[in-house]
């Protein structure tokens, strides 16, 4: 079994806490759009951990398509 944690604070200080998550043995770090970008949280995970997989909770792909 995995075990994820979503992390909604504001990003000052986010790589830490990634880091932290990951030393406290979790497998998932999950980022959303609610209040942030999702891909770039996810960068912040991916440049400060090296084992947990990285997903979005929520990403809207209508304000990302040029139609």
């Amino acid at each position: 079994m995995k075990i994820g944690v979503y992390d909604i604070q504001p990003y000052k200080g986010y790589g830490q806490r990634v880091a932290a998550q990951e030393k406290a043995g979790y497998d998932i770090i999950v980022t959303d759009e609610a209040k942030t970008d999702p891909y770039l949280r996810g960068a912040v995970v991916a440049a400060n951990t090296t084992r947990p997989m990285i997903q979005t909770g929520i990403a809207v792909a209508f304000a990302r398509t040029p139609m």
